[in-house]
């Protein structure tokens, strides 16, 4: 590059820069160039060149690249400079600079990031989206030297590559060791055909597979992929016995298993598989024969789910009454319609939705749309799909179906698989849903009447429209119909089976085969499903791991029809003892894991010595998991290897004398860190304890066992929170209590930081008597505070409200209403105080509503401010007054203000009010009258006759009052939580009546 050139460069970075016109020298425009360009080499060297260079910059460049600075022509002079040493010993500047992105790096510094193999600061390069062409065009070759994989993805990350340059380099990426960057280049757009040829035979099958679903994949590759398929599953089935689930899992899922391959898999003790051996359409009559003979249900469903089955068999499983059966019955494709009419009157409304998804006989249909639907929605599915089904439905009803969609107004009723079905079949359906249904129900628009007539007559159909992919994220899956997400299910990507798999109205039969996926994610999600059978759940139970079952112990829905927090326990009981012996020196030998489980489960001292010396740390761990041990064994463990079990040991020591621990526990104290913060917690020594005072109160202030010398001591030199959990550990100890109290009240006259905050532990005072004598003292105490009096209202009000009718706490309410306090302080002493005088209640009702409605709710108020608040305007106010003034009861039952009026009949016990707020017409005040103590039965019976919201008949069937008529009348309601609550109430009454009879 020329003088003139790089100068040329100056004049165009002016465009850039902000003020870099005539104002800017020479050399400021040149050191602005210099940034701008400084990972070009030419540039740097340009400008070393220049005399009006900035020094700094240059001795910045020597820095990272002496050889290439002292090769340029004025080295000599530059290192002879007077202010050359003055500028290298400046600081280095941070790099990048803050104003340039990572792209902006100078060429020395990524030739200096290179020659140290700075992987992470080069992925932070290529990550940027400053980097250019020629970025890559000078140090690619360095970079693809390195073949890591993180680099090598970041650059197959990069569209500023042209496809030219990019494919040899995926080239190179397709025999990468690593299989994420193969993966990558399978993906990647540019790929050549030649290169997915290769990767379609990669010993990886999600490459193989990415790379054949490739838009580019060669068509005349078909054959390699169908012969290297072919070798693989029969490599597969040489080893078929050793294969492991993440590998079998997928492999079952192939339509071609061979049959002996199922007969060899079902032969292994593993339920699982024998369920997925059993479901799948190659499944031999012996094995089949074999699973109809299994004791539970839910394992005989695997057979009622193969399409092969046969008819005899179908016909046996059909009189069953388990619902896992006739749930696998009603998914199964082949089974005759005779048997889907049976099933289509069956109890379990789960089984009838599930066989409409599957049925598209109209008998069937119309059987199962004649069903009785859930009460708490709008609108059933059952009516919904009646109309579906009806011939004779005009097309406007058709269309609506559609907006049935809406789940916060059906519950995913109308979400269902089998609505969409029924209107694509409908001859009627209108255009507007044709295109949404041509995408994903293309079989069904081609043979709908109505559509054939349409093409008859040389009308055109709208185009398909597709899901928008963009859509397909979160709660926006929820919104699009049963119909549309079963496509999404049938896909073989993971992560869409995963936004799919919880939608509630999709075929419930295409979530099988995801069972058979080795995905932990995918699986905790359908753990979570609440409408699916037992069988559905067990298999999970079986296949996953322990997130997976920790999703179906809080499944309310699972938990229901499998008792799994018993079944670890139950197959523990079942299965063989740890075939495990000792040897001659008295070490135990035997698996890994029937170590680890006798670990966790002997009693035996000899055998947990023995263990105790185990070489592996998962078995000497697995000790720590009883509740309790041996002395020996603590003894030997508190000296362990492993500083975790180390650190569990003062657990268990707390459970032994003094004498025999302190040894042990001193031993462990010396290791200090996190083992002796355990001590402190646990140890019962008080000389121990008083040893970690100071250096680990914190820990001391949660041990339950403190002595009372060491608990004196946070009394003197701890912080308030602390005092108040030493005293709430020691509770149990009274003169500790009373000394607590009395040094808290101390604090007062010491004027510590907010010295109020020790009264809350007034709760744990040991006696009324000295709760009261304590308050005193903080009531003299307030009294000569004045103005300190503000920042009470906090703490002491709940202390107050215990004994309101304390003289010295009313003398104290009484300051707090004084002027000098401030408003939220007056505000709660106005609702406590007994002594309200004209001047304070004057001042309190020209204030805010706050204040007022204080006032309104003290029942000590004076009749002339009642009549006043009476006719506030503010509801609140007059909803707190009407809640206890019973003298004016009937001003506030023609209230204007729903609020007040269920105030009224919260609370009163006039029983003519009772019957004129019977008839409002705001639900807020009948559910308030429900909740009334002083209504009798005959009101209760009255409520109920008024037949109002579900909520207030919910109350009436908790009231004490409700009579048993009453009681029984709500066991017939059309709310199935109203049924429930009485049927609760009906026992619990007679569980008490049993009770006061024995």
């Amino acid at each position: 590059m020329t003088a003139e050139e790089f100068l040329n460069i100056v004049k165009i970075s002016q465009e850039y820069s902000q003020d870099t016109r005539q104002e800017k020298t020479m050399a400021q425009q040149l050191n602005f160039s210099y940034e701008i360009h400084w990972y070009d080499w030419n540039v740097i060297a340009t400008f070393i060149a220049q005399p009006d260079a900035d020094l700094a910059l240059i001795a910045e460049a020597w820095r990272f690249a002496p050889a290439f600075v002292e090769a340029q022509p004025r080295w000599t002079a530059l290192s002879q400079h007077p202010d050359w040493a003055a500028a290298v010993a400046q600081p280095q500047r941070a790099m990048p600079p803050s104003r340039h992105g990572w792209g902006g790096l100078p060429a020395f510094f990524i030739a200096h990031l290179i020659a140290e193999k700075n992987i992470k600061s080069l992925c932070l390069v290529l990550e940027s989206h400053t980097v250019d062409r020629g970025f890559f065009e000078r140090w690619g070759e360095d970079l693809l030297a390195f073949g890591h994989q993180s680099i090598d993805l970041r650059i197959m990350e990069q569209h500023i590559i042209s496809a030219e340059r990019m494919r040899p380099i995926l080239d190179k990426f397709s025999t990468s060791k690593y299989a994420t960057v193969r993966l990558a280049a399978a993906r990647h757009e540019h790929v050549s055909p030649e290169t997915l040829r290769l990767l379609c035979t990669d010993r990886d099958e999600k490459i193989a597979r990415a790379a054949a679903a490739h838009k580019l994949f060669p068509q005349d590759a078909l054959d390699v992929l169908a012969q290297h398929e072919e070798e693989r599953q029969g490599e597969r089935l040489d080893r078929l016995e050793t294969l492991g689930w993440k590998e079998l899992g997928d492999f079952l899922g192939n339509p071609g298993f061979p049959q002996e391959g199922l007969d060899i898999l079902a032969a292994r003790d593993d339920a699982a598989i024998r369920f997925a051996c059993a479901m799948h359409p190659n499944a031999s009559d012996a094995l089949l024969t074999a699973t109809l003979a299994e004791p539970e249900d839910w394992r005989k469903a695997a057979a009622a789910l193969n399409p092969a089955l046969p008819p005899a068999m179908m016909e046996q499983l059909a009189a069953s009454d388990s619902v896992d059966i006739a749930f696998a019955l009603a998914g199964n494709a082949a089974l005759p319609e005779a048997l889907q009419v049976r099933l289509a009157s069956h109890p379990s409304r789960m089984v009838r939705l599930h066989l409409a998804d599957h049925s598209s006989s109209h008998a069937v249909l119309s059987l199962i749309a004649a069903q009785p639907g859930r009460e708490d929605v709008h609108t059933s599915f059952e009516q919904l799909l009646a109309v579906a089904i009806d011939p004779a439905s005009p097309a406007s009803k058709i269309g609506n179906l559609q907006a049935a969609t809406n789940t916060k107004r059906s519950n995913g009723e109308a979400l269902a698989s089998s609505l969409g079905y029924a209107v694509a079949r409908h001859p009627k359906v209108p255009e507007k849903l044709l295109g949404k249904m041509r995408h994903a129900l293309p079989e069904l628009i081609a043979a709908n009447p109505g559509v054939k007539l349409r093409l008859l007559e040389g009308l055109p159909l709208p185009e398909p429209e597709p899901i928008p992919d963009w859509k397909m994220n979160g709660p926006e899956v929820a919104k699009y119909p049963g119909y549309a997400i079963n496509e999404l299910l049938r896909s073989k990507e993971l992560s869409v089976q995963r936004m799919a798999c919880d939608h509630i109205g999709c075929d419930k039969a295409l979530l099988l085969p995801l069972l058979l996926v080795p995905d932990t994610v995918l699986l905790k999600k359908l753990a979570q499903r609440t409408d699916m059978p037992r069988f559905f759940y067990e298999m999970l139970w079986l296949l996953g791991g322990e997130s997976v079952k920790a999703a179906l112990k809080a499944n309310k829905a699972a938990r229901e029809l499998s008792d799994f927090r018993n079944g670890p326990a139950a197959a523990a009981a079942a299965a063989p003892a740890p075939q495990v012996k000792v040897d001659a020196r008295g070490g135990i030998k035997g698996s890994k894991k029937d170590r680890i489980a006798l670990a966790a489960s002997s009693t035996d001292e000899a055998v947990l010595l023995a263990l105790a010396t185990d070489k592996l740390g998962e078995v000497r761990d697995a000790l720590t998991r009883q509740a309790a041990l041996p002395l020996a064994v603590v003894a030997l463990l508190s000296r362990d290897t492993e500083q975790d079990i180390r650190r569990q040991m003062p657990g268990y020591l707390a459970h032994f004398p003094l004498e025999q621990s302190e040894a042990i526990e001193r031993t462990l104290l010396g290791e200090g860190g996190g083992i002796a913060e355990r001590i402190a917690e646990c140890t019962r020594n008080p000389v121990l304890q008083q040893h970690l005072v100071g250096s680990y109160d914190r820990q001391l202030a949660y041990n339950d066992h403190l002595a009372p010398a060491v608990a004196e001591h946070f009394l003197y030199h701890a912080s308030i929170d602390t005092v108040q959990r030493v005293a709430a550990n020691l509770a149990g100890q009274l003169a500790f209590s009373r000394k607590a109290a009395d040094f808290l009240l101390q604090m007062l006259d010491h004027r510590r930081d907010d010295p109020l905050a020790s009264l809350r532990v007034l709760y744990s005072a040991p006696d009324e008597e000295q709760q009261r004598h304590h308050l005193a003292r903080v009531a003299d105490y307030l009294a000569l505070e004045g103005d300190r009096i503000e920042n009470t209202y906090y703490v002491t009000q709940c202390i107050i409200e215990r004994v309101v009718d304390d003289a010295g706490m009313q003398a104290l309410i009484a300051r707090c209403l004084g002027p000098q306090t401030n408003e939220e302080n007056r505000h709660w002493a106005a609702r406590l105080s007994t002594r309200l005088d004209d001047d304070v209640i004057a001042r309190l009702l020209q204030g805010a509503s706050g204040g007022r409605e204080a006032l309104a709710g003290n029942p000590a108020l004076p009749e002339h401010a009642a009549d006043v608040l009476k006719n506030d305007a503010q509801p609140e106010v007059r909803a707190a007054l009407a809640a206890w003034n019973t003298r004016l009861a009937g001003h506030f039952v023609s209230d204007a203000s729903e609020e007040v009026r269920a105030a009224l009949a919260r609370t009163t016990g006039e029983v003519a009010l009772q019957r004129q707020l019977l008839a409002d017409k705001q639900e807020q005040v009948l559910a308030a009258l429900a909740d009334n103590p002083h209504c009798d039965s005959a009101m209760m019976a009255a409520l109920v006759a008024a037949n109002r919201n579900y909520a207030v008949r919910s109350r009436v069937a908790g009231h004490p009052a409700t009579s048993p008529e009453t009681l029984k009348l709500l066991l017939q309601d059309r709310h199935a939580h109203v049924r429930t609550y009485a049927a609760a109430v009906i026992e619990q009454r007679a569980a008490q009546a049993d009770a006061g009879v024995a």
